[in-house]
């Protein structure tokens, strides 16, 4: 199974900017495995970007990171995909973790506000960050991303590959 976590990284009606951490509260990670493709909607031309991460609640509003990209992602207007290896470095995730990003000032994304489920929010950078309290914002931003899920077996799944069958027509 694909992982699968954060809102969707679409065209919305607001933007967004400022020197914060955002948790996204939509679609928690459905699996535990690795983050190896991002996609950030960015509002404006020529902006720095951020970090993304992953991050696990600690109940409270607490929360931590269980990896993060490691290097900032350049944002520009529109869609912005990024892969692992290339543009980041993969990071873990668990099932039930939250995406979550770093936004430097000028970095503006694609927002809405009062829908979804919102996000948490700490002003500065804390991705990544152990035992953080954060508070809650009714905003939804549009950064979303995939993996591969940890032992999801990944072997080929064409027709000529299947089990093995013995001279006497018994498995090997």
């Amino acid at each position: 199974m694909a992982i699968d976590v954060g809102p969707a990284a679409i065209d919305r009606p607001a933007t967004g900017n400022g020197i914060c951490t955002l948790i996204s509260v939509d679609n928690p990670a459905n699996a535990t495995g690795t983050i190896d493709h991002i996609d950030i909607y960015g509002a404006y031309i020529d902006i720095v970007g951020g970090y993304v991460g992953s991050y696990v609640d600690e109940g409270s509003l607490v929360f931590s990171t269980h990896g993060t990209t490691g290097k900032v992602l350049p944002i520009v207007y529109n869609l912005n995909e990024y892969d692992a290896p290339g543009d980041f470095t993969a990071f873990a995730i668990t099932s039930g973790d939250y995406l979550g990003f770093y936004q430097y000032a000028n970095s503006t994304i694609d927002r809405t506000v009062n829908t979804g489920g919102g996000c948490w929010y700490k002003g500065g950078y804390h991705c990544p960050c152990t035992s953080q309290t954060f508070e809650f914002y009714d905003i939804t931003y549009s950064v979303y991303a995939t993996g591969v899920e940890t032992g999801a077996g990944n072997a080929p799944t064409s027709v000529f590959y299947g089990p093995l069958v013995g001279p006497f027509g018994g498995p090997i």
